[in-house]
Parts: C-alpha cells; structure tokens; sequence
C-alpha cells in the first residue's frame, strides 16, 4: 500500500462506515475515534479495520510477536487483518485468543504491550526536536510554511494555493545542494498560539490536505473531493484530533467540534480520515526527498533535483 496514494482501499473503507448504520450513531463513533486514538499497537487507519473486524481487541500482534512472549494463537481461532505499508496484509491476534506454549517459561507480556498500546496517560508536550522534524517536512509536501499569521482565537490557520518558488540547501548524496522548492500551497498559522495549538491547528489544514478537500497542483497528485463545508470541517478536526491524541496532546477545540456534531455525524468518509492521519504521523520521521511526494509527483521537483526530466 503507498503511502500517499491508495484511493481504492480508502474508497472501500470509506464505503463500508456508509453502509453500516451502527457507525452513524454518535456513541458508536465517539468509541471508534477513542480507540482509534489510543491503540497504537498500528496505525490509526488499520486500527480503523480491526475494529470493523474485532471490537474490544486489547492487544494485537502476528504469530512471531507472540512467540516472543512464549505464547501461540489458540486452535481454529480467527485472526484481524491488516494492511502493511509496502506489502500485502498481515494477520493479528488478540491476547484472548491466543494461550501460553506448553514446556516454556511464563513471559509478563501486560507491562511491555501496555507501554506499546496505550504509551500516553497523561496530556503531554512536543518534543521540540521531533517538532521541527515535522515542520521541516511540510516542503516536501509542497507545502510553505508561514507561522507569522496574527489574528484573534478565532483565527488559527489557513491553508491556500500558493504558486511560489523557493530556493533552499538541502543535502544530495552527501553534499549541500541550492535545489528550487515549488510551494503549491501557503499553510499559515497565529503566531499568537503555542506550539501545541500550533500544531493541532497545522493538522487541521493537513486534515484538509490529505483529506483531498483542496485543489491539487495537478491531476496526477490527487482527485478532488467536492463535499460540503460541514464535512469537510469535520474530517479535517477528526484528524487533527485523532493525530494530538496520539501524541498525547490535548486539543480542546476539536473535540469539543467533534462531540457537538456526533448525534448527527455528517457523511464523512472514515477510510480517508483514517489514512490522512497515518500521513500525518509519518511527518515525525525525516523525509528523504527521493522518499517524498514532491519527489514522486512534481516534475517540476524532479527535474531540480536530480537534473533529469522523466
């Protein structure tokens, strides 16, 4: 599965949450986005499938996962399904269903895959470090980044297109390179806001982005999705809620958007919301540009930094 583009898998995921009534209820929901948000055992978005498969699953891992803890799945059990980002699927079990190997000694597993499941008890703060990973990422994206957007608590970003171009070093086969950046869009955020507000904000607008509620540079980046203000207002505050509460940050002002709207949940379409913020997250790992959407749709990029034309 790609990355950034998987508009298939998405379009049966987002099918399915349409189809099934029970999704559409407000409590139903609200306990899938706080399983999604606090299950990091995998990604938001195959939290998203083994919940369609398997409510209440507490632990999950492959058959080789539990043998490190000497323990193997249980006679005709059933295992979850997941997607892996580069592969075909992989298949998961609930510590119910799975028991302890005969003749090997008893492993505490609990204390370990507690840590790995749930690794935020309390509200926490940006790592500065890994921070500026993510900001610095957003180029790669074809993304300017303008944090100087002063205005009152109702103003906190916007994102537009942008048809800038900028030059700036980056390192190319181990050397400094000056390499032509296209900036396709202007993210700009209150300069007045921490950086935790920052940040949720920021992912609101990624939740735009990667939701494909904006205009692409071009065709080959993305299909447009032409939906109501109201959804589109409502995916991009489920990714920025769901991204904060995974890294432990509280986002006061999307979950309660979210909670206001959930006994009437909008059409939205969780299968993209799930993997916009899986992109997300994948912004807290340096890019390499070879590595980067930039890289892989923009010619324009292409060409500046490599010297060929494909």
């Amino acid at each position: 599965m790609s990355m950034w583009r998987d508009n298939t898998t998405e379009a049966k995921l987002d099918e399915l949450f349409s189809s099934v009534e029970s999704y559409r209820n407000g409590t139903e929901f609200k306990r899938l986005m706080k399983f999604c948000a606090e299950f990091h055992m995998v990604g938001a978005y195959n939290a998203m499938l083994i919940d369609t498969q398997r409510i209440g699953v507490k632990y999950a891992l492959n058959i080789s996962g539990w043998r490190k803890y000497n323990r193997r799945p249980k006679p005709d059990t059933h295992p979850v399904m997941i997607l892996l980002p580069f592969g075909p699927v992989d298949f998961l079990y609930d510590v119910s269903d799975t028991e302890h190997i005969p003749g090997t000694p008893e492993v505490n597993y609990e204390k370990e895959l507690e840590h790995i499941a749930n690794p935020f008890k309390v509200e926490g703060k940006l790592d500065p470090k890994v921070y500026e990973v993510f900001l610095s990422n957003l180029k790669y994206l074809g993304i300017k980044l303008n944090s100087r957007l002063f205005g009152g608590s109702t103003i906190a970003a916007r994102i537009c297109r942008e048809d800038g171009r900028e030059n700036e070093t980056i390192i190319y086969k181990g050397k400094p390179r000056g390499v032509i950046f296209p900036y396709y869009y202007r993210l700009s955020v209150n300069g007045n806001e921490t950086d935790e507000e920052q940040f949720a904000s920021i992912c609101h607008e990624l939740g735009h982005y990667f939701c494909h509620h904006l205009e692409p540079p071009n065709d080959s980046w993305w299909e447009q999705r032409y939906v109501s203000y109201e959804q589109e207002e409502f995916e991009a505050e489920c990714v920025a809620w769901l991204v904060c509460a995974r890294h432990g940050i509280n986002s006061t002002n999307s979950i309660e958007y979210i909670a206001s709207k959930c006994n009437k949940i909008p059409q939205i379409a969780m299968g993209t919301i799930m993997s916009a913020v899986d992109k997300v997250d994948h912004l807290f790992v340096k890019m390499n540009a070879s590595e980067s959407p930039l890289y892989k749709l923009s010619s324009e990029f292409y060409h500046n930094y490599t010297g060929k034309r494909r």
